[in-house]
């Protein structure tokens, strides 16, 4: 505590100075003080300018989430938003991009996101345990039946495997909500989960047929209609 103290004394008289600023956010991040962090980081992003890379974005997005108590703002959207356009394999921007989809309730895109990190096999990942906890919780609720498919402890083996063969295996647990949904119905969220995922997965010809069979399905919904355009878009 002392020694930040006296670190925000040197940086008033260098508002520029990248190192000190960075060393500040993430002790004030270590003491719990995160509204004071995400100031500091703030500064950091200023500093950098156009030079931030995905990793800046990602730790600017995180000060962001966790001083706002895991709630993912539109200022911490963009800049997961940034990193993922700069680096998509960013760890740490998929990670809070999963938050935030909870927070918008597209628990299968979370779902798709989530399995992925967890197939990479990172066990000393800071996310890799809480991703494990929740991860049954986030397939309950899209709908997808993990008993059915892969087992936790093959996708945790699933590092082994080529980015194709997860994305396969990812791919297929998607098919079962897509599957029950076919046969069974079920509410405009879950056709609009669906069409997200595969989104998600790059299948965007799987996703423009469940857009097309939903609106069909809904059309004498105009609020459904609208929540299924806005997935599809």
């Amino acid at each position: 505590v002392e020694l930040v103290a006296q670190l925000k004394d040197v940086l008033q008289e260098r508002p520029d100075d990248l190192t000190g600023h960075r060393m500040l956010a993430d002790n004030l991040a270590q003491l719990g003080q995160y509204a004071e962090a995400r100031k500091a980081q703030d500064s950091v992003m200023r500093i950098l300018g156009d030079e931030a890379t995905a990793v800046d974005y990602a730790s600017h997005a995180e000060i962001m989430i966790v001083a706002a108590n895991w709630y993912v703002s539109p200022e911490a959207e963009s800049a997961l938003a940034r990193a993922f356009e700069i680096d998509p394999t960013n760890t740490r921007a998929r990670y809070y991009a999963g938050i935030l989809m909870i927070q918008r309730q597209d628990y299968a895109q979370t779902y798709a996101l989530w399995s992925e990190l967890l197939a990479e096999g990172q066990t000393d990942a800071p996310w890799y345990a809480v991703i494990e906890s929740q991860i049954d919780a986030v397939a309950a609720e899209a709908g997808i039946d993990r008993l059915a498919g892969p087992t936790a402890d093959q996708v945790n083996a699933a590092g082994d495997m080529s980015e194709e063969d997860r994305n396969e295996m990812i791919r297929g647990m998607v098919a079962q909500l897509s599957d029950r949904l076919a046969t069974e119905g079920g509410p405009v969220e879950e056709w609009a989960r669906l069409i997200r995922a595969y989104g998600v997965l790059g299948d965007t010809r799987a996703a423009s047929d469940i857009w097309n069979e939903a609106k069909e399905l809904f059309a004498e919904n105009p609020e459904a209609v609208d929540a299924l355009l806005e997935a599809a878009r």
